[in-house]
């Protein structure tokens, strides 16, 4: 019984051994596991990475590039910025480091009180760290934070960006860090730290005019002209940056009150709304969360990229956390610096990571999170997604005629040719990008739009009187598409545009179109937008890349419950470059208030005509694929995996 009994022992010590030992390397594999932060994009109202996964960003401010180049005793970083650092910055769990900037340092002008820490010297180690962020697996936001106009050296935060300078060092810094394959991916791009145009106002219409126009619509209390964030992000783009951009609201970048409302013009749709929140500030309190931040969060990303308590205590960033982390809201402390935890608020006390009393708080919650994600896989780029409809895609678009809109409460748009409701428009050069003359239609059986999807490039529909398309009257738009490209995963996008007299603005949300090698009906109800009238409509790239060219046919807005006639005669002629036949992607969605997904299979019994023969008729639409597997599957493969295997070893032992 002795010897039995040692024996039994033996046996749980062994077992419990193996049990520790696996439970360790699901830990390790686990936290290994966190999503890339490389690839960094926007889909509808959340941060998707390379592999379509959702991120949330969490992590710290690091100040000092800001003022030191400028200070009595000069320098570029306060305390260190090398791998030491960095390691101790990733103990706490972090996936993101936000470094602020100095225009005049970046620029070398006004006269930087030393030429070792300006221009090119200044350049270089901004860019040395964020390469060793990088390669540390951190994302990166390079952020304005002083700057002035005129020949003034920049010594402090103005009230808004100014013409003199900001657009000249945007262009610089976006030519540098914008992404080139997987190469500063990572990197945000933050135009201006904190914004208080009129005099530090919460919210008023002309304190918004001026931080999306800047110039005139900042008089008379600004004392030089201002850039708005319409021409920063303009410039930003025109370098070829496709980087997220990131842009904070009025009054020091704390109010979202009319965000949404103002936020400037972005051919790629890449932004994301920042908020500042500390005591102190006017939006500190979860009825403000809830009912001025939330409704921002439902349509476009939100970061919370500053976040503080200047008494060095914590029930106020607990609170605040909490809101945050039950909204999936990303935020980042400030700051990095060993300052006083009450003046700061400084999150650490020492450069090895060690925590003062605020950031204790913040450390702790990052651990909470280390290596998790959203465990949702996004591989569109938009808030809304087209209805692919099986039925509709089993013809392609009618051969009815050019004529008058039908009746029966439906307005085409395009069929055969524009309406008479419509006109020839484009927000950029119409001899360009706007659909104004039959040489970019097809003549066929019917006439399809042909287009060719390029550098952000619209083909764009305007009414003729203001105020055509109202959602008390149409609920739902449809059209059908066909590309010429196969079925390589191909997307553009489509919008509703308002026009103020002088340019077009996107409102309600946008949806991401994916296009086949096959005509399929694409169809969406907007009812549900939150806009009751738009002056009309343009179909987009979705990036800077060459693409094939789409056709496009009967686009026609339709009132509830309205059908549109009858879409079962011979679809229409068109030139689509193949010699060989291609399967179509075939596309279902899954919607509910926590993931989006689309997924995508191949489905070999819809087949792309050969070049310049009538299109093939798509098979129905198929079922939804097996979806990829994300990391919250593939985690709980490894646990079952790995849970398997030692208990195999347990008992073979």
């Amino acid at each position: 019984e002795r010897s039995s009994s040692s024996h039994n022992i033996a046996m749980m010590a062994k077992f419990m051994y193996l049990y520790l030992v696996c439970s360790l390397l699901l830990v390790a594999l686990c936290h290994a596991a966190a999503p890339s932060m490389f690839g960094l994009h926007t889909v509808g109202n959340k941060i998707v990475n390379k592999d379509g996964v959702v991120v949330r960003p969490l992590g710290i401010n690091r100040s000092g590039t800001e003022f030191r180049c400028v200070a009595g005793s000069p320098g570029i970083f306060d305390g260190p910025a090398d791998q030491a650092s960095i390691d101790a910055m990733k103990r706490w769990d972090i996936n993101i480091v936000r470094v602020p900037l100095n225009e005049d340092c970046w620029l070398n002008i006004n006269n930087p009180p030393s030429q070792s820490y300006a221009g090119a010297p200044y350049q270089n180690a901004i860019k040395g760290f964020v390469d060793l962020l990088s390669s540390n697996g951190l994302a990166v936001i390079l952020e304005l934070h002083w700057s002035h106009y005129g020949t003034d050296l920049a010594m402090g935060q103005e009230p808004m960006p100014n013409q003199d300078h900001t657009p000249d060092f945007w262009t610089s810094v976006a030519n540098m860090f914008k992404t080139a394959g997987n190469a500063y991916s990572n990197v945000i791009l933050d135009p201006f730290n904190e914004p208080f145009p009129e005099n530090n106002v919460w919210d008023s219409t002309q304190g918004w005019l001026c931080w999306r126009d800047g110039g005139n619509a900042c008089r008379p209390w600004l004392w030089y002209t201002a850039a708005g964030m319409q021409s920063l992000v303009t410039t930003i783009r025109n370098t070829g940056a496709t980087n997220i951009i990131l842009l904070g609201g009025l009054s020091y970048s704390n109010s979202l009150k009319q965000w949404v409302a103002y936020k400037p013009v972005d051919p790629l749709n890449n932004l994301v709304a920042a908020v500042h929140i500390y005591p102190d500030t006017i939006c500190s309190n979860l009825n403000c969360y809830d009912t001025v931040i939330k409704p921002v969060a439902a349509q476009y990303p939100v970061l919370i990229s500053e976040i503080g308590q200047k008494d060095c205590g914590t029930n106020f960033v607990n609170a605040l956390m909490d809101w945050c982390d039950t909204n999936a809201i990303g935020y980042m402390g400030w700051t990095w610096n060993t300052w006083d935890c009450g003046g700061g608020p400084s999150l650490i006390s020492n450069y090895d990571g060690t925590p003062t009393n605020f950031g204790s708080a913040l450390k702790t919650r990052f651990a909470s999170f280390a290596g998790a994600t959203l465990s949702t896989v996004v591989t569109s780029t938009s808030i809304a997604y087209a209805t692919i409809s099986s039925s509709a895609a089993s013809s392609g678009p009618s051969s009815a005629t050019t004529g008058a809109p039908p009746s029966g409460g439906s307005l085409y748009v395009y069929h055969d040719g524009l309406t008479s409701s419509f006109q020839d428009w484009s927000f950029a050069d119409p001899s360009s990008y706007s659909l104004s003359s039959t040489t970019m239609v097809f003549p066929g059986t019917t006439m399809s739009i042909s287009w060719t999807p390029n550098n952000w490039e619209a083909l764009s529909f305007q009414c003729r009187t203001g105020g055509c398309i109202d959602t008390r009257t149409y609920t739902r738009i449809e059209f059908y598409i066909v590309g010429a490209g196969g079925s390589s995963g191909q997307q553009i996008v489509f919008n509703f545009i308002r026009y103020d007299g002088s340019n077009s603005h996107m409102i309600g949300q946008q949806m991401n179109v994916p296009v086949s090698g096959s005509w399929q009906k694409v169809s969406f109800d907007f009812s549900s937008w939150g806009f009751t009238t738009a002056d009309g409509m343009w179909i987009k790239a979705n990036s800077a890349n060459p693409q094939q060219a789409v056709y496009i046919d009967e686009i026609v807005l339709t009132a509830p419950n309205t059908a549109t006639g009858s879409l079962t005669t011979s679809s229409p002629a068109a030139s689509v470059a193949s010699s060989s036949a291609n399967a179509a992607a075939t596309f279902t969605t899954s919607m509910s208030s926590t993931n989006t997904t689309i997924m995508m299979s191949s489905s070999s019994t819809s087949v792309r005509p050969a070049s310049t023969t009538t299109a093939s008729t798509p098979s129905s639409i198929s079922s939804a694929p097996r979806p990829s597997i994300g990391f919250s599957q593939l985690s709980l493969f490894m646990l079952y995996s790995t849970t398997s295997i030692c208990m195999l070893l347990a008992i073979s032992s």
